[in-house]
């Protein structure tokens, strides 16, 4: 039998991938460069990845029960080697403590103080999911400041690109030379694949639709010179940042419901009231779809293609590959709006909880 696990495992195995692909890019980079001042993540690169680490032990003290502490801001020239020793060091006792506690224990609630000493009680999976989807968030500043240093990742952090090196599934030759070329590390052998779980998507996927709705909203105000400004950073503008969300996750949902298909762009003239449109309607077929799935519908594989030879995925994987994908993107878009004089709210996925 295939050896199967659980989204909020594989979400962190993702996540901890990710991290140490940030630290390695970091290699032999000065103190200097990982104290560059910038209005990016946490003022430095040092500073934001410690962030991560220390959302992950704050967090994991939490569930715990460990009396509250406040939240530390300052790596306080903290090595990436012992960044990288704390990352691993608390991946080893989340994965630990995730397995003592089961699945009944992840469905359980769990009260904690926050770091202003506001208690809140909220499900752990929930939870789970937030710290996971926090790293994506910051990662993807982190990536801004090693751009800077000329250093990047070829395809980027993506959980698709995650699974090509951890594959539960083969590719094709011609797919596997494709990736090969671009850059892409592709893995042999049998990673686990995914169990379905319809609720735990169907919460990332409402949550990412209320953080894009609620940058969307601060984008009414912005003339054509804001929204076509070059951040330098991701798609380069706010524009094309948000007509890139929309083109991925439509690409993704005709793959689910209607099969195949090239990936499309929505062209730069499209106005504020027709991406609204189509964001409703396609939200609206790709609810349906989930609505209609089952484990055993969903461990069918999706052949798609970004313009070479078409590739395999489980359809889960594709899954959590846009939730992230938007949340790496919605971490740019939101600098670029505080850049353009907007004061942009929380999007954390434990600020939608709490907000609920």
């Amino acid at each position: 039998m295939t050896e199967t696990i659980s989204i909020l495992d594989e979400l962190y195995r993702y996540h901890h991938w990710a991290n140490w692909k940030v630290l390695e890019l970091c290699d032999g980079l000065t103190d200097p460069q990982l104290d560059q001042p910038r209005e990016l993540g946490f003022g430095t690169l040092r500073n934001t990845i410690f962030h991560i680490l220390a959302a992950e032990e704050v967090w994991l003290e939490r569930w715990n029960q460990f009396p509250p502490r406040p939240f530390p801001l300052d790596a306080g020239g903290m090595s990436i080697q012992e960044l990288g020793r704390r990352l691993d060091t608390v991946n080893e006792r989340r994965a630990e403590w995730m397995e003592s506690i089961g699945e009944s224990g992840l469905r359980s609630s769990c009260t904690y103080h926050d770091s202003r000493g506001i208690a809140y009680t909220n499900q752990i999976h929930e939870l789970l999911i937030h710290v996971s989807n926090h790293g994506i968030h910051h990662r993807s500043q982190a990536l801004g400041y090693l751009k800077s240093f000329g250093r990047t990742v070829r395809g980027g952090l993506d959980h698709l690109f995650f699974r090509f090196a951890n594959p539960a599934i083969s590719q094709t030759t011609e797919a596997v030379e494709a990736m090969k070329q671009f850059g892409l590390e592709c893995g042999t052998g049998a990673s686990p694949s995914i169990r379905w779980d319809r609720s735990l998507i169907e919460r990332y996927f409402a949550y990412g639709d209320w953080a894009t709705d609620r940058l969307f909203s601060l984008t009414g105000s912005l003339d054509e010179t804001a929204l076509n400004r070059n951040f330098r950073m991701g798609m380069g503008s706010i524009r094309k940042t948000l007509l890139h969300l929309f083109d991925a996750e439509y690409f993704w949902t005709k793959n689910w419901t209607t099969g195949q298909r090239d990936f499309s762009h929505l062209p730069p003239s499209t106005t504020a009231e027709d991406l609204t449109l189509r964001w409703k309607e396609m939200r609206r077929e790709r609810d349906q779809f989930l609505a209609s799935q089952n484990e055993l519908s969903v461990s069918k594989t999706l052949l798609a293609s970004f313009g070479g030879p078409p590739f395999q995925v489980p359809t889960t994987e594709s899954m959590i590959q846009v939730c992230g994908h938007g949340t790496h993107h919605r971490a740019q878009l939101a600098n670029m709006l505080r850049h353009s004089g907007q004061t942009v709210p929380a999007i954390d996925y434990v600020v939608w909880v709490r907000e609920e």
